[in-house]
């Protein structure tokens, strides 16, 4: 059986990298910018990635295999897991009823009282596509 690595957001991956090794996010900014020759990393950016808000580029994820003793292969594992969990999150917002039964795609959650509930009669024919019998 092959040995999978356990998913990983990449936001959480580098905030207990950088504070186990004891390191401010202006530290590791600094660290980053003096390894890569590049000073366009700031703390603001090392807070976004761990606010996942960004997601660290290959460039970077690179230099952070270096400064936080990671290896490169986990860092792309978590940024990959990110870009997805991120998309799927940006599904559930949309779709509050998301994950919670079998809702027919495109189907449109009504408010009754506390619960959502869905009428998909309903909603298939008002929602009918253009030309659809």
């Amino acid at each position: 059986m092959e040995d999978r690595p356990i998913p990983e957001l990449i936001s959480e991956l580098i905030k207990h990298a950088r504070m186990e090794r004891g390191l401010s996010q202006t530290g590791l900014a600094m660290t980053l910018a003096e390894v890569s020759g590049q000073d366009t990393v700031t703390r603001s950016e090392v807070s976004r990635w761990e606010r996942g808000k960004r997601i660290p580029t290959r460039h970077w994820l690179r230099w952070l295999s270096e400064v936080l003793g990671l290896s490169l292969e986990r860092l792309e594992y978590a940024a990959t897991f990110s870009r997805r969990f991120r998309a799927v999150k940006s599904v559930t917002d949309v779709l509050p009823m998301a994950g919670r039964g079998s809702a027919e795609p495109g189907a449109i959650p009504r408010q009754t009282s506390n619960e959502v509930t869905i009428n998909v009669d309903h909603d298939r024919n008002t929602f009918r596509a253009p030309g659809a019998k």
